[in-house]
């Protein structure tokens, strides 16, 4: 991934080697392929200021143990695989398998995750399920699901199932501020669980279900795999190799500098080399608070992001439950998420490891304090009796967009004034759009570039 071509005109240019700059750099370089009609002349460049490409996505290595940052579990029929088909052999020889859930209740319990009728319903008895039921149809006429976030959750489960299951606590947690500052168009587009696990017919489904012997995975439904034990490099590698093959120039470590009009009409792009990229389509899946300025225009406010610190901890001892990841839904402690990362890449030297999360909005945060709130917690819940070891920890800066109110006003602005200065920009950061999973990212690029 060695330097471009100063001064060459490219047939696009897109910022961002993550998921949406390569599925984009995808989409293009697919287009240029079906023209058949330009020769050796270049057709598209990506940009990026890491070094290496995946964005987000990141496996850390630390003695003998694996850790992620970012989501790490793929279908294999999600649309990013299918843009690089060899990545799959090598993530088949990881142990595929549905990914198992749980959560501590505020009353310190394993229950099932998000909602579980035994211990959120039953377990606090009847004249408590009833008030439950109730708040819950209460809910749907006192509360406006379109005011924000919290008002959103009131309206479809009601204020008891709200607060009595902890889920005020853990999106306190989820989106690094308070659910009532939170706007509801974010909770539409990305709490619909929510909503789908709060009608009459999903309760009465999950009532079947219990009922039920649990049926095999149906083969047709696609495995759910996990990134190579090799790490997201080796991911990432075949994405560069495949698209070199199809005529694209990936640079790493690139130093953008700034953007600027060509005279013969689009963009210019400069490196701190002093290398000159120019193109008259230009392609952005970076944060906006680095696009705006380098094309030299304002931030709008209200952009805010959450940073996200991973403590990277390796136990041996009686663990206690078996779920592969578990969510904090009680009153206290910081941390939102575990994922036991030994479950999918296999035990070290006898030792299972896992990652905590913490979102942050302020990025001060001491990994030995925030591992003694996750110890004291667990140690109350029963759960990693034994030796529990924290082997390092990583702060991921501007991780997650965090959807104040004004959020959406202030994205449309931005993306407005990139695109009046030639700049196309999608993404989690180009479009401040919280995107859970690569299938998301992938589907919101493709989309948005099927105009061009």
């Amino acid at each position: 991934m060695g330097g471009g071509n100063a001064g060459v005109r490219w047939d696009a240019i897109v910022l961002g080697g993550g998921v949406s700059g390569l599925v984009a750099a995808s989409v293009l370089s697919q287009r240029r392929e079906g023209r058949g009609d330009r020769g050796s002349v270049p057709s598209v460049l990506v940009l990026d200021d890491y070094p290496r490409l995946g964005g987000n996505h990141t496996s850390v290595d630390i003695g003998p143990y694996t850790f992620d940052i970012g989501s790490f579990v793929f279908s294999e029929h999600t649309r990013f695989l299918t843009h690089f088909p060899r990545m799959l052999p090598l993530m088949a020889n990881q142990q595929p398998g549905t990914v198992s859930t749980a959560r501590i209740s505020p009353a310190l319990r394993l229950a099932r995750y998000p909602f579980d009728l035994s211990e959120d319903l039953l377990r606090p008895g009847l004249v408590s399920a009833a008030a439950m039921i109730g708040s819950a149809l209460h809910g749907r006429l006192a509360h406006d699901q379109n005011l924000n976030a919290e008002s959103f959750c009131r309206h479809w489960v009601g204020d008891r199932v709200y607060r009595q299951t902890g889920l005020k606590h853990y999106m306190t947690r989820l989106l690094g501020e308070d659910p009532a500052q939170i706007e509801s168009d974010f909770a539409h587009k990305r709490l619909g669980w929510i909503k789908r696990n709060a009608g009459a017919g999903a309760v009465a489904g999950r009532l079947i279900a219990r009922l039920r012997p649990r049926r095999a995975r149906q083969p047709g439904a696609g495995r759910l795999l996990v990134r190579p034990r090799a790490g997201f490099e080796a991911m990432y590698r075949v994405a560069e190799e495949d698209l070199g093959a199809r005529g694209v120039t990936i640079r790493t470590d690139a130093g953008l500098t700034r953007i600027e009009p060509a005279p013969g009409g689009g963009n210019v792009v400069h490196l701190a080399d002093g290398a000159r990229h120019e193109t008259g389509c230009l392609i952005s899946t970076i944060p906006l608070h680095q696009s705006l300025p380098l094309c030299g225009l304002d931030l709008p406010g209200c952009l805010p992001t959450a940073s996200l610190l991973s403590l990277f901890v390796s136990f041996e001892g009686e663990r206690g439950f078996d779920a592969n990841t578990l969510y904090n839904f009680t009153h206290e402690g910081r941390w939102k998420r575990l994922t036991m990362h030994s479950d999918f890449y296999g035990h070290a030297g006898g030792r299972a490891y896992f990652s905590v999360e913490i979102a942050l909005r302020a990025p001060e945060a001491d990994p030995a304090q925030m591992l003694a709130e996750f110890r004291d917690l667990a140690d109350r819940v029963g759960i990693f009796r034994g030796d529990l070891r924290l082997e390092g920890a990583r702060l991921t800066s501007h991780a997650y967009p965090v959807h104040l109110q004004g959020a959406s006003a202030a994205t449309s602005s931005a993306i407005a004034q990139l695109r009046s200065a030639g700049v196309l920009s999608f993404g989690r950061q180009g479009g401040f759009d919280y995107q859970p999973t690569a299938t998301v990212s992938a589907y919101v690029a493709e989309r948005a570039l099927s105009g061009r």
